[in-house]
């Protein structure tokens, strides 16, 4: 499986996870805390990202 490699600003560090590991999982693995009311279900806004270069891929979100 490949390993993409996830950097965060502030003090979580860089981890690798496998593709297809969702954000918030991503950065508990990484060493962050997040407040994600919405448990991860991409409601709430918490794990809102840049993607400053690669490809990704996303569902439409009325809410982020």
């Amino acid at each position: 499986m490949q390993e993409l490699t996830v950097n965060f600003t502030g003090p979580g560090a860089p981890g690798k996870v496998a593709r297809g590991t969702d954000l918030l999982t991503a950065a508990v693995k990484a060493g962050l805390v997040l407040s994600a009311v919405c448990g991860g279900e991409g409601l709430c806004g918490k794990c809102r990202m840049l993607v400053e270069n690669g490809k990704f891929r996303s569902e439409a979100s009325r809410f982020i």
